[in-house]
């Protein structure tokens, strides 16, 4: 069983993408910021993440900055989200969603992904 971490600060996305994922055969952990994702994907092992762009504490680009500089952390796939339009160039992610989007979408995207990892 595949396991995702999915990032955002928004309970209503985490508890929404958690009912997905799980309905699919995922094993889900969730977390409300940028640095409660980095002590998850410290304990667990992790597949994919998907995560959003702007949180408190620390944002998707700082995590996703993190997680490239780790060797333990720096292969992980990732997926960002957000209500913005991507307008950074300087970080390394997998696929990139504007919310709204789609929930199968946003599915068929994560079995691609993992797919061919």
């Amino acid at each position: 069983m595949k396991t995702i971490l999915i990032v955002d600060d928004e309970f209503e996305v985490t508890d929404i993408l958690r009912w997905l994922f799980e309905w699919n055969d995922f094993k889900v952990h969730t977390a409300a910021n940028g640095r409660e994702a980095l002590s998850s994907v410290e304990r667990h092992a992790v597949d994919l993440c998907i995560i959003d762009l702007m949180m408190p504490i620390m944002d998707g680009i700082e995590l996703v900055r993190h997680m490239k500089e780790n060797p333990a952390t720096q292969s992980i796939p990732i997926i960002m989200m957000s209500a913005g339009p991507p307008d950074f160039d300087d970080i390394k992610f997998d696929y990139f969603f504007r919310k709204p989007f789609l929930f199968q979408d946003l599915l068929a995207q994560v079995k691609t992904i993992l797919n061919g990892a």
